[in-house]
């Protein structure tokens, strides 16, 4: 009775290994038409639901915080392969705004650190990076409420930690 339950387990796993390299010999990588389209539906996902959760409804808040919460996992994802978009590049810049302005803690910190992780492994210019540092600057000086001043100083304390002294 034991071997045949091996056998069966043996068996299953097979099959299931069968079928996950065949789902993965099945992936079609996206064109750059396709990324684009995506980084733009990104951008307007991540805005919209941190825009509506002030207005809406619980249920309906809650629907937005899990909608912005699969976005931001989305982009951080496309942040990791490295797709050199000019839209990805607005996107990151309107993260920037969410990691001070959005009332949940869990998408500040996400943004916050898709925002450094791009800095710090994107071809960033002098000018882009000097725009995105003052922004957080100011975002720690001028902004209304404390969440967000820490969020952009914490955001300022990860980029002063991990970019090579010679860029500050």
């Amino acid at each position: 009775e034991n071997v045949d339950q091996e056998s069966a387990s043996a068996r299953k796993k097979a099959r299931s290994a069968g079928v996950t390299s065949t789902a993965e010999s099945n992936r079609t990588p996206l064109s750059e038409g396709q990324l684009r389209s995506l980084v733009q539906l990104l951008t307007v996902s991540v805005l919209d639901a941190s825009s509506a959760s002030n207005i809406t409804s619980c249920a309906s808040s809650t629907e937005s915080a899990l909608l912005q919460s699969s976005c931001l996992l989305l982009v951080r994802e496309i942040v990791a392969a490295k797709v050199l978009l000019p839209e990805l590049y607005d996107l990151v810049k309107s993260l920037g705004d969410q990691l001070v302005l959005s009332p949940r803690r869990a998408t500040r910190e996400a943004a916050a650190s898709i925002l450094v992780t791009f800095i710090l492994t994107y071809p960033v210019g002098d000018k882009r990076l000097d725009s995105q540092v003052r922004q957080l600057v100011t975002n720690c000086s001028g902004f209304e409420f404390e969440e967000g001043r820490l969020s952009a100083l914490d955001a300022l304390h990860s980029l002063a930690k991990l970019l090579p002294t010679a860029v500050l």
